[in-house]
């Protein structure tokens, strides 16, 4: 199977995803209005989600495996297939400092000029790179709610991830990162907090912004939380989790769903994957 986007043609592309030459030129051309758009609540905040048609979804799900799953991006941008929230954190755990940082709106502030781009850097003919794009995004930016969108993000982020490993190596040999999606963790010395600055400025030079209002800086004697994981002496649920279950507990009987989910997410957090 093809594996480097530079031997990738037409030809094998409607091939791969399983269509004749004409329909899959055809389908290529109306991918990005085949989504319905729905917004759901959460903690107060509305976010709308971009979810493909049956047949897109589909076709997404098949470049992934064939294509897309295929392209090396650097081991700290977390997300891929056999990776975990727990192995995101898995770095950060007993540090003197650990931050938080996420970046602003990033579904939407990934172009699909920027999708195309990344995809010619990655050898792609331009023709390719044009169908790529069309085929993985949605009202010019990067849907929320497609299949192929996280690793779309991935490859994306991975030039800022070699930049980040760059300046941690010259900071700290104990001086980490992670990246999940938009979510940004760091971890290290106490110095670690003088670099936010710089780190913000490297991240609006690929074009994003930080959520200022999200930084969190957690020092050694304050809950050090990242992806909702409690990171101050192992991998644990925080605080906040475990009020939530315990709320729940009194409320619902055992066999409720949203109980069971978040005592197997405890479960989960406990389990030595190693």
């Amino acid at each position: 199977m093809f594996t480097i986007l530079e031997k990738l043609n037409i030809d094998d592309l409607y091939k791969i995803l399983n269509f004749s030459r004409d329909d899959f030129l055809q389908f290529v051309r109306v991918a990005s209005k085949q989504y319905h758009e729905f917004t759901i609540k959460k903690n107060n905040k509305t976010r709308i989600l971009e979810i493909p048609s049956p047949i897109l979804k589909k076709v997404q799900k098949l470049l992934l495996e064939k294509v897309l799953y295929n392209l090396h991006t650097h081991t700290r941008l977390y997300g891929y297939p056999g990776s975990s929230i727990k192995k995101a954190v898995s770095d950060h755990i007993q540090k003197p400092v650990v931050i938080r940082m996420d970046i602003k709106d990033f579904f939407p502030s990934v172009k699909s000029s920027q999708i195309e781009k990344m995809f010619r850097r990655r050898k792609a003919d331009e023709k390719i790179a044009k169908i790529l794009t069309r085929l993985t995004t949605y009202k010019n930016h990067l849907p929320h709610g497609s299949p192929t969108s996280p690793c779309i993000s991935r490859l994306i982020l991975n030039p800022l991830a070699l930049n980040l490993e760059k300046m941690f190596n010259r900071i700290h040999p104990n001086a980490f990162f992670s990246i999940y999606v938009d979510d940004i963790i760091i971890s290290g010395p106490m110095g670690l907090k003088n670099s936010i600055p710089t780190i913000s400025k490297m991240i609006n030079r690929y074009g994003f912004e930080v959520n200022e209002e999200k930084i969190d800086v957690m020092e050694r004697d304050k809950e050090q939380i990242g992806l909702n994981i409690r990171l101050n002496k192992r991998i644990e649920p925080t605080t906040e989790y475990l009020k939530e279950v315990e709320e729940l507990e009194r409320r619902l009987p055992s066999s409720h769903p949203s109980l069971k989910g978040k005592k197997a997410h405890i479960k989960f957090l406990f389990l030595d994957e190693n």
